[in-house]
């Protein structure tokens, strides 16, 4: 078959997929609040964008939203689209912003935006304490169901997304990465911890994060399908099957109530692909810690 065929007809089969998704959540909420919050951490006071669906009172299902680096949470909010498919479905999302714009997960891949040695308290910059007293203060103000927290990223937002999702897997209900995969320093953190749901959604044309991978001198990101893997292996998941008509790759016979998902976009780059704010919403919906 001619490749240029076959990829049209695989874009036709993404391009279907997502508007089945998009189709679940045509009815957006009508009307959705926004508020901006500030979260102190280490001595400095960090904006938050916090939207709610305004059609019941909370607490709500809470999707934590982490931009890529370079980026800030308008900017990823305009591409991601993600307020109106999850207001719809009843979750609050929460938009907060990198020191720098930029987050620090592990050991950097790429060089980026500078970071400073140290925050105003004089220790490094701990973004899992300032995402864990974020969730903790929404919990407490009964605005965030503890019992279905989730967290997605972007890119380096993604990466960012491995790393606390493996550092506090009893924390969150489910994680989304977008246009990234795992490195090998977190492959090693990730590889044991208790059952965490995992959805990878990602273009096989990505030029920044590639879908088979790449090495520098900082390290490794594995593959698009060796990332799956690692959480397919934690989740004792028993195989990986190949992909169906939708181009995505479910782990099979994971522990009970886990499902390990990698969503390929034919021909996408490094940006969200129109849709995908409904993908990750319809696959936070169906978890709970």
């Amino acid at each position: 078959m001619d490749p240029r065929h076959r990829n049209r007809r695989h874009q036709g089969r993404v391009r279907l997929w997502l508007g089945l998704f998009c189709a679940l959540f045509t009815q957006v909420a009508a009307w959705a609040a926004e508020v901006t919050l500030v979260q102190h951490n280490q001595g400095l006071d960090r904006p938050v964008r916090l939207v709610t669906p305004d059609a019941s009172p909370g607490p709500w299902p809470l999707i934590l939203a982490l931009h890529g680096a370079g980026d800030d949470p308008d900017g990823f909010r305009a591409v991601l689209n993600l307020d109106g498919p999850a207001t719809a479905a009843g979750f609050a999302v929460a938009w907060p912003v990198g020191v720098n714009r930029r987050w620090q997960y592990a050991s950097p891949l790429l060089r980026g935006p500078a970071v400073p040695a140290t925050m105003p308290d004089g220790a490094p910059v701990d973004d899992l304490a300032f995402l864990e007293k974020l969730v903790t203060r929404l919990v407490a103000d009964g605005m965030a169901d503890p019992a279905r927290v989730f967290l997605t990223g972007f890119s380096v937002g993604g990466l960012m997304t491995v790393t606390a999702g493996c550092a506090a897997p009893r924390r969150f209900a489910a994680i989304a990465v977008v246009s990234a995969g795992v490195s090998d320093t977190q492959a090693a953190a990730c590889a044991e911890g208790p059952p965490l749901p995992v959805l990878f959604v990602s273009g096989d044309g990505d030029p920044t994060f590639p879908w088979a991978g790449f090495a520098n001198a900082r390290g490794r990101m594995l593959s698009r399908p060796d990332s799956q893997a690692v959480f397919a292996r934690r989740n004792g998941c028993g195989a990986v099957g190949a992909e169906d008509l939708m181009d995505a790759r479910d782990a099979t016979d994971c522990h009970e109530g886990v499902a390990v998902r990698l969503l390929r976009l034919a021909g996408a780059g490094h940006l969200p692909m129109e849709g995908t704010g409904a993908i990750i919403a319809g696959f936070f919906s169906r978890f709970r810690r």
